[in-house]
């Protein structure tokens, strides 16, 4: 679907969904590009798009962030952050040649939003016009490079076939953190069979300068399934669903059982507790392994940009009172923790765009914690190690 095709909170809001709308502090992304040529064969943007085509600009993103950034600088509000991107990646190719990312980030870096970058690119960050600017939102504290590196060489040249190669990603760390540029490791997609490979990645991204780790299992329909068992030589046979409920006629997607979920994040999380950095994990639902009022490590370098209310507020309630809250009761108790939580009748005094999209998703939280108030088992498992 073309951006023009879009309402504009659509443009730049994540869509709703139960682990989003539960879990994320943030749902604020911005896509400069239609599609990914990285081709990555696990790639979770083919569900909502389909198969990989030729990237085409989409400058209505740069217009509706140029407008909605202007706003918020004016204003007295706390500024959300923004992910670019989240289906596809920002340095691609083509950027070489329009600069839609760089056009973004300056704009960001003029009007003092903060943006997450999240990359498997990270080289080409590395060199001018780029390192200037990202050096400068450093020194402002307006970014986050967040790497994606998971998999061994022989592996990441199979499922990632254009990416950069793992050492160079690893390399990219370095020579980022020398220059003074906050980054992150995602460890991502995790994959049964490979956890000595992710231990692995995280220990060298670490020992080169990142100062965070965020760990994501892999997902996966069952066409892409059975396109990993013959590449990997692996099984994925004792997959559990990944959907909370069962759509009549729909094939859903599956990831890795919950006992070895629990086990590589336990592990990771060690790892990176020894090296002196943060680990999180990223729509798995282990509260053991969340920070209440982090996202993907973003308040590290940012900690005074806006959040939304989730379950890990919600919890922290139900452990206090014994009960779920309302999507009210959440709203206010959330802001006795922090103000930074923009919900409820403040949404009223940000841009519509940014409103609309943080509503959409309350909407979608209201109904979860509606379901876990009437005890609904099924939503348990976005809290996963919770019951």
């Amino acid at each position: 679907m073309g951006a023009f095709m879009l309402k504009p909170w659509e443009l730049i809001g994540i869509k709703p969904s139960v682990y989003i709308s539960g879990l994320c502090y943030s749902i604020l992304r911005l896509e400069p590009w239609s599609t990914c040529s990285v081709g990555c064969v696990y790639c979770y943007a083919t569900w909502y798009r389909g198969p990989h085509g030729k990237p085409k600009p989409q400058p209505a993103i740069l217009r509706l962030f140029t407008k909605i950034a202007k706003r918020l600088s004016r204003s007295k509000l706390l500024l959300p952050f923004f992910r670019l991107a989240t289906l596809t990646e920002p340095l691609q190719q083509q950027e070489s040649d329009m600069l839609l990312s760089y056009r973004i980030l300056s704009t960001a870096l003029r009007h003092d939003v903060p943006i997450i970058l999240n990359t498997k690119l990270p080289s080409r960050l590395l060199r001018d016009p780029w390192l200037s600017l990202i050096g400068e939102m450093a020194d402002r504290s307006l970014i986050l490079v967040q790497v994606s590196a998971a998999l061994p060489d022989e592996q990441a040249r199979l499922l990632e076939p254009n990416a950069e190669d793992p050492n160079q990603r690893l390399e990219a760390i370095r020579e980022l953190t020398r220059h003074g540029v906050p980054t992150a490791i995602r460890v991502q997609p995790l994959i049964p069979g490979l956890e000595r490979h992710h231990e692995h990645i995280l220990v060298e991204a670490l020992s080169r300068g990142a100062r965070m780790a965020i760990g994501e299992s892999i997902r996966l329909s069952p066409r892409e399934a059975a396109i990993l068992e013959n590449l990997l030589g692996i099984t994925t046979e004792g997959w559990e669903p990944y959907e909370l409920h069962h759509v009549p006629g729909r094939t859903g997607l599956r990831h890795p059982p919950l006992g070895w979920r629990q086990g590589i994040h336990t592990r990771l999380s060690g790892v990176a507790d020894g090296l002196g950095a943060t680990y999180s994990t990223c729509k798995e639902g282990f509260t053991m392994h969340s920070i209440p009022g982090d996202c993907c490590d973003a308040s590290l370098v940012f900690p005074w940009a806006a959040l939304r209310p989730t379950l890990h507020e919600a919890r922290l309630f139900h452990q206090e009172r014994g009960r779920w809250p309302s999507i009210e009761e959440l709203c206010e108790y959330a802001r006795s923790l922090d103000e930074r939580y923009v919900c409820g009748s403040i949404l009223n005094t940000y841009p519509q765009p940014v409103a609309r999209a943080f509503r959409v998703h309350e909407k979608r939280l209201s109904r979860i914690l509606a379901g876990l108030a009437r005890g609904d088992k099924s939503y348990y498992k976005l809290l996963a190690d919770t019951h």
